[in-house]
């Protein structure tokens, strides 16, 4: 069966939030697309849920699978999809009723929505535009840094680019991993549609301080991968280097943290010579965004 927007939602644990999430999908007004449930090991009652709506509802496929992280749940649903577009929606989040109702058919590569949080709170507000080549790089380059561009909510993916260029999410991390996803689809990414509805809800129920706590290798072999593909990006964006060498390692474990932490972060920045940062000012630019962002967390 051949449909317009393929839906994949990755499910662990939300059996509280989880018929919210799959209602506020199946009720759009717009409705050419496959919902893929994907039950990552759940051990509450959201697999027999997501079975539940699957024996109703045609359009709705559920894969059981043994817990193995959001990423692998994410790649399973991308492996079955079939749509010409494919989103992603959190088990905890919903969206609004004309969430799908988006311009699809012009010939972009990427198209984005604004999202808000459950409380009405707006980050990032962008308005209505489309962006091409040296444009769509000028647009990155302002913006990669924000929450917006840096996570798959709100992203209408093209599946033949997903597909073709063999994009996955790197299931070796369990944070930032929506990251190293997006920069990859960057690379391959000329033209941008941002529409300015915000029909998306994020509703954040994980308790970030216990679950998503880091050892310090994990850290560096996150910033190390992060770097790998932050060379890859059409764009340079001192910000984004800013945001997430901040991000990171702030959320190393205070017990793990050497003494010695800023010299080995910086070892990863300094990765960076001279032909890659080919004008002297911006490797002091560099420099200076890692200082002040590991000054935030090595002094606390």
């Amino acid at each position: 069966m051949s449909v317009l927007i393929s839906v994949i939602v990755p499910v662990y644990n939300t059996e509280p939030y989880l018929p919210r999430c799959i209602d506020s999908i199946l009720g759009q007004s717009f409705t050419d697309f496959e919902l893929l449930l994907v039950d990552d090991g759940s051990t509450d009652g959201s697999g027999a849920i997501c079975d539940a709506y699957a024996a109703k509802d045609s359009r709705v496929r559920v894969f059981h699978k043994e817990n193995g992280g959001v990423s692998s749940a994410r790649n399973l649903g991308l492996d079955n999809a079939k749509g010409e577009w494919v989103t992603f929606i959190d088990s905890d989040d919903f969206i609004e009723d004309d969430y799908f109702s988006v311009s699809l058919e012009e010939n972009v590569d990427l198209c984005v929505q604004n999202w808000k949080f459950a409380n009405g709170l707006v980050r990032d507000w962008f308005e209505s535009q489309v962006v091409f080549q040296e444009e769509c790089v000028r647009f990155l380059k302002d913006n990669i840094h924000t929450d917006m561009f840096r996570t798959v909510c709100c992203f209408f993916f093209l599946r033949k680019i997903l597909v073709d260029n063999n994009i996955k999410f790197d299931t070796r991390f369990r944070l930032g991993e929506d990251t190293l996803f997006v920069m990859d689809y960057y690379r391959c990414v000329n033209s941008i549609r941002v529409m300015a509805n915000s029909c998306y809800i994020y509703n954040r129920q994980d308790d970030w301080n216990d679950k998503y706590c880091l050892s310090f290798v994990e850290a560096q072999d996150y910033l190390n991968e992060f770097m790998d593909r932050y060379d890859s990006l059409p764009c340079g964006s001192s910000r984004l280097l800013g945001v997430m060498f901040t991000f990171i390692p702030a959320r190393i474990r205070k017990e793990e943290r050497p003494s010695n932490l800023k010299w080995a972060l910086s070892r990863i920045v300094l990765r960076y010579k001279k032909a890659q940062l080919p004008y002297k000012g911006m490797r002091y630019r560099v420099k200076y965004f890692m200082a002040k962002a590991m000054s935030v967390f090595i002094y606390d």
